[in-house]
Parts: C-alpha cells; structure tokens; sequence
C-alpha cells in the first residue's frame, strides 16, 4: 500500500493532492515502524505519561510538538488528539481550566 500512495505522489502535479497524498505516506511510514517502538510509547490514539506533564505544566503547544515527533501527525492530527486526549480525560493545560477557557489572573 505504502508503494501504491508513493506512486500516486510522485505522478501527480496537483498541490492539494500531493498535500494529503504526502500526509498518508507519512501515516503508512509511522504505522510500518510502529511494530517495534521504544519503551514508554503508546499507539497514536493515547499520549505518553511524558506528554501528559508536558501538556499539564508546560502548555498545550510543547505537548503537541512532543506528540507530532512521536507520531509524524500534522499539526492538525496532533493538535486534535491531544486536545481530545486531555478533555475526554478531564485534564487541563497550563493556563487553562478543564473546560478549555483560558484563566486570567487578576490584575
């Protein structure tokens, strides 16, 4: 399959389509490697314990560029699991409450 998507990025002239096309190879690549992962990672639909503090102590930004290495995601793949991720478990990032609003300290 990874052959067949390459082929059809290559022979293709179309931005928007070697756009998505080059995205799906870079799914196929990650999902290829993933049999033999590191210790501590987890499958693309979980965040790992380091990007869970990350998220909680750093901010939704540094988590997010964690999960894009980790899984070769877009930004909006990645930014939509970890947000997903964090509220479905009910977490907050820094700065923000579990429903998603921005605190703002009193001046």
């Amino acid at each position: 399959m990874l052959e067949t998507v390459y082929h059809a990025y290559v022979g293709t002239s179309d931005p928007v389509a070697r756009k998505h096309l080059a995205a799906a190879l870079r799914r196929l690549t990650y999902l290829e490697t993933q049999k033999d992962l590191p210790k501590g990672y987890t499958s693309p639909k979980g965040l790992t314990q380091k990007e869970i503090e990350v998220g909680r102590y750093e901010g939704k930004i540094p988590c997010i560029k964690l999960v894009r290495d980790r899984t070769n995601f877009g930004l909006k793949e990645a930014k939509d699991l970890v947000e997903k991720y964090f509220y479905n478990h009910g977490l907050a990032f820094k700065g923000y409450n579990v429903a998603g609003t921005p605190i703002y300290a009193p001046f």
